[in-house]
């Protein structure tokens, strides 16, 4: 199973971004793990916090990894803390078709934070929703076979989506840790849409499989 390098994350990122809408801060291609087994899909979360210190939070200064991959500003810019495997999930799954097991999501999963309240689905700004479905493409665009050609915007769940279980995660029961996060706010339907609509605008083919 395909395991991106460093270097091949960041060109894909550039690519679908452009180069003036996508920073690395330092450390973005050692502070982490290696992949276990490629990067299998892409988690948002909700970022409680706006400033410049809730943002730099996620980098984690100082410790061995970041607290998650990437962050989405208002602006539409993309702050990339680590190409590698970085703490972001917590509790949860398993995720069956992804191949996750229960509590390791952030072993596979990219984590996108979004540098919003999480209070109301209005905070979200058409270029940070923009930027996220680029970011989305990015990422699935150098998974390679890690990232299934079939129902592929199904490996894009929010964190709620990780911790409650149920049809989100493709499993037809929900999960003691049901509850335990809400974000994000905004509808994964919507998300997962967007991904695919610059998927298709993006590479010029169709999708593989319409989806919901």
């Amino acid at each position: 199973m395909k395991q991106p390098t460093a270097a091949e994350v960041k060109k894909s990122l550039i690519k679908w971004l452009g180069k003036n809408n996508v920073v690395f801060k330092p450390g973005w291609d050692k502070r982490g793990r290696q992949w276990s087994g490629g990067v299998r899909g892409v988690m948002v979360h909700d970022l409680v916090g706006v400033d410049q210190g809730a943002i730099d939070w996620t980098n984690a200064a100082g410790e061995s990894m970041p607290y998650c991959n990437s962050v989405t500003t208002a602006d539409g810019k993309v702050i990339i803390n680590s190409v590698l495997s970085v703490w972001h999930s917590g509790t949860g799954g398993p995720w069956p078709k992804a191949d996750v097991p229960k509590d390791q999501a952030s072993y596979f999963i990219w984590g996108i934070e979004h540098a919003v309240w999480g209070k109301k689905v209005d905070e979200y700004t058409p270029a940070m929703i923009d930027a996220t479905a680029k970011t989305v493409c990015a990422i699935r665009e150098v998974a390679g076979d890690a990232w299934p050609k079939r129902y592929p915007w199904q490996r894009l769940v929010r964190h709620a989506s990780w911790t409650d279980g149920g049809k989100e995660l493709g499993l037809s029961y929900y999960l003691s840790t049901r509850g335990r996060k809400v974000d994000t706010l905004r509808d994964l339907v919507l998300w997962r849409k967007e991904a695919r609509d610059c998927w298709d605008k993006g590479t010029k083919q169709e999708h593989y499989v319409t989806e919901q």
